[in-house]
Parts: structure tokens; sequence; C-alpha cells
């Protein structure tokens, strides 16, 4: 179109109906952003309402048992090893791609994130699930002592039960600790609902206060 051309009608509507879809989708985005940051401080609040309560369910000596008898205890999680596994899930987290479009107005091209992108989604989902597994790990490593084991179950330092991972075709543990991992899959836990109570026992551990929580709340863009 030559310049000082005029539009025609259905240009005219086809520009306008442009500009309200383009000001629909921005309005979309920041009604999307606004509950996100809702869903999450409201994911906040009642983590630390449910660790609170779960702390007060723990009984003195701050044992639990999981769904097959196995005694656990809480023991004190090194500080250092969390942060470095915080700091580990920023720097590998997967970067949002970007997606190009046609400003409406000017014709100019520009980019938006494109959180929907199937790639993405699954590199996402993937590096979550590869991060919830170190960080399972590592709560069992370093954040519970076992107790007591049932009659009926082989303890860790029993060697029987290393026929489980033979017949599924692990290797051996080599390390203490590698041997405490592998007797919690193959043995101590037969319940999903277990991992629950092993997160929330050494979170409870390390002393989540309501005021941590709003200091977290408070870290939240727009907030003074």
């Amino acid at each position: 179109m030559s310049e000082g051309q005029e539009l025609t009608k259905d240009q005219h509507e086809e520009l306008e109906r442009l500009r309200r879809q383009a000001a629909l989708a921005q309005v979309k985005e920041e009604r999307k952003a606004q509950l996100e940051e809702g869903t999450v401080k409201s994911a906040l609040q009642r983590s630390a309402d449910e660790v609170d309560a779960f702390a007060q369910s723990v009984g003195e000596q701050g044992e639990i048992s999981l769904s097959t008898g196995v005694k656990i205890k809480a023991i004190k999680m090194p500080p250092g090893l969390m942060s470095r596994l915080h700091t580990r899930y920023r720097e590998t987290e997967p970067k949002i791609p970007m997606l190009e479009q046609t400003d409406p107005e000017t014709g100019k091209p520009f980019q938006i994130e494109n959180p929907d992108d199937e790639d993405y989604v699954e590199v996402k989902r993937q590096h979550d699930y590869q991060m919830g597994i170190r960080m399972r790990d590592a709560m069992l490593a370093y954040g519970v002592e076992v107790v007591s084991v049932p009659p009926d179950l082989y303890p860790i330092d029993d060697d029987t039960w290393l026929e489980a991972l033979e017949i599924i075709g692990d290797p051996l543990p080599k390390t203490p600790t590698s041997r405490k991992l592998a007797w919690f899959d193959a043995v101590a836990i037969r319940d999903s609902d277990d991992y629950e109570k092993i997160g929330n026992l050494v979170t409870a551990s390390m002393n989540v206060k309501e005021e941590d929580v709003q200091e977290a709340m408070d870290s939240f863009p727009g907030q003074s």
C-alpha cells in the first residue's frame, strides 16, 4: 500500500480485528501472570501450614512410620546442599523458546515467550523430573535416619535384598550412601505417600517458619 492511500472498509475491519485480538491477548497474559503469582503464593502458604501441622503430629522422638512399618527420624541436612540443589535447578532449567509475531499496527516483527512449545514442555518435564529425583535422593541420603525395621523386612546391612537389584538389572551399590538409597527404594518404601511423608519430615526439621514464607512471598514482583 502506497503512502497516503486510504484503507478499504474490509482493511479497516481487519486492522480493527487484529488490534482487538492483540489487546485481548495482552489482557489474557496479564491475567495469567496474576493467577500464577496468586497460585504460587497460595501454595507457599499452604505448604507452610501443612508442614506446621505435620511437625505437630510427629512423635516426641521425631519419628514417623512408613507404609512398610520402617521407622525413620529426621537428621539435620547440610544447608549448603539444599542451596546447591536450588542453584543447580536454576542453572539447568531450560529456557522458554521465543515465538515471532507481527505488530498489527506497524507491521514490524517482535518476539514473545512461547511456554506452550511442545519440545520445550517435554524438556521442562524431564528436567523437573530429574531434579525431583535428586531432591528426593538428597533427603533420603542426608535428611533421614533409620530407627527400626520390622522383623519381616531385610535391614540395610543384609545382602539378601540386593537380589531385587540384580533382577531388574541395576548395579549393586558400592558406597554406604548409595546402599541406603537403594534399600529405601527396594525395601522400605512401598507407597507413593511415603515420599510425601519423608519430604514433610525433612522440611519440618529444617525449621520452615511463617516468617520465612512471608519473606518468600514478599520477594515476588510488585510486592513492597
